[in-house]
């Protein structure tokens, strides 16, 4: 008995599995088998397809905005929502759970001889994002998907200019593809609205590239899980006492500091440089 061909879409319209050689009669057979699941009438998905991606069909819609992205494989904020883009005419289900992005360039029905895709693409989910979230958070994921060289400054640039005035005026001209993680955007984006200003992963002989320095001696690092592990621990250590035998001063956030108590966090920095730089 065979299953849905592995190089296939891992949702599909019960006209695409016809096309694919599937009978009425197998396709349930396959559901009864568990080989395949009925997301909703008239689709079917793989029992390895992505949750998030089955739930959007579920829901009457594709994958966008953060959902989408994370499948994209960018730097997304935490979200428990489900994002997913519905036809102007859609009816998805009313829950706090699900937030609906009204498309007039979405459709369930796929070209002829094409697999039905379950999440937008990457540029269409941008925007979405974009228009949806906090500036900062804005910002970190256009930075994540200009670091990985999935997206043109250009078309970045075009689709900013394309969202509301209220969302541009906020992140135009904010974007910078040298931000290496989502923590690091959204340091550099709240302490430049304070006016403090940040140079961008610093190369630092001895030391290494560093996420954020500002006055030219003031380091900033932003720690996500990975920096909890006792190896790496050593290691930040090392480079921040060699950051001082050269006359820098390092201040460390965790992400939960960084993204929970950001007055905190603005408050130290302020601090620092109220001291003013170490002697030579």
């Amino acid at each position: 008995m065979r299953g849905m061909p592995a190089l296939l879409a891992p949702i599909a319209t019960r006209q695409q599995l016809t096309r694919w050689g599937f009978t009425r009669v197998e396709i349930d057979r396959q559901v009864a088998e568990g080989r395949l699941q009925r997301v909703r009438i008239g689709y079917f998905a793989r029992p390895d397809a992505p949750p998030a991606l089955v739930a959007a069909v579920r829901a009457g819609g594709v994958a966008t905005g953060v959902t989408a992205l994370q499948h994209h494989g960018l730097w997304v904020p935490e979200d428990p929502r489900l994002h997913i883009a519905v036809a102007p005419k859609a009816h998805p289900p009313a829950s706090p759970d699900v937030e609906a992005h009204w498309t007039s360039s979405f459709s369930t029905r796929p070209a002829t001889g094409a697999a039905f895709l379950p999440v937008m693409p990457l540029a269409a989910a941008l925007e979405h994002a974009l228009a949806d979230l906090p500036p900062e958070l804005a910002v970190a994921v256009g930075d994540s998907a200009l670091h990985q060289r999935r997206i043109s400054r250009r078309l970045l640039d075009t689709i900013v200019e394309g969202l509301p005035r209220r969302v541009v005026r906020r992140i135009r001209r904010r974007f910078d593809g040298r931000s290496e993680s989502g923590l690091e955007s959204i340091a550099r984006y709240l302490l430049e609205e304070e006016g403090i200003e940040c140079a961008v992963q610093v190369a630092i002989d001895g030391v290494g590239r560093v996420d954020l320095l500002i006055d030219g001696w003031l380091i900033v690092e932003l720690d996500g899980a990975q920096h909890a592990e006792p190896t790496q621990m050593r290691k930040d250590r090392a480079r921040d006492a060699a950051a001082v035998r050269q006359g820098y001063r390092t201040i460390r956030f965790a992400s939960d500091r960084l993204l929970h108590h950001w007055p905190e966090c603005l408050a130290t920095v302020r601090a620092m440089l109220a001291a003013g730089a170490p002697l030579a």
